[in-house]
């Protein structure tokens, strides 16, 4: 028995449950949450297949329709459920730095400077109308803008 004659057996349901188990495990494997939408829109048309025998035609229309519809559905509701955070900086270092007390490497001006947060050193300028500090004094890291810290007093 030949692959060639297995698969020349295969009814239109079939076909569209293997291309949506196809899909589901190139997914599962690849994780990008891209082919989730149309491999279940396979499987939604295998079953239809499986009740109504369509035609190819409209086959491909309905699979088309569903796999966009799906993936406008599931990319809004998976957007809500990847946000969901207890720590709302998370893999944001230079957010998370923010209420913490640091200790200035080199001069910190309006302009420009350097601070220590335990055994890193952080670009840093001084919150306008504040500073300049000098090396060793301890500041407060107040905000962050890219990967500068903005320091005041403590």
């Amino acid at each position: 028995m030949t692959v060639e004659y297995i698969l020349e057996g295969l009814t239109r349901w079939e076909w569209w449950a293997i291309a949506g188990i196809v899909l589901l495990v190139i997914e599962a494997s690849a994780s990008t949450e891209y082919l989730i939408w149309p491999g279940l829109a396979a499987l939604t048309i295998a079953l239809l297949a499986a009740s109504f025998e369509p035609r190819w035609e409209a086959n491909l229309i309905v699979f088309a329709a569903l796999s966009f519809a799906y993936t406008l559905i599931g990319r809004r509701y998976w957007k809500k459920v990847g946000t969901r955070t207890d720590d709302p900086t998370l893999n944001q270092r230079n957010r998370s730095l923010i209420g913490r007390n640091c200790i200035v490497a080199e001069t910190v001006n309006a302009a420009e400077g350097r601070v220590r947060v335990g055994d890193t050193t952080w670009n840093a300028r001084a919150q306008p109308g504040s500073g300049p500090f000098e090396p060793g004094q301890t500041v407060k890291v107040v905000d962050a803008d890219g990967t500068t810290l903005i320091v005041q007093d403590n």
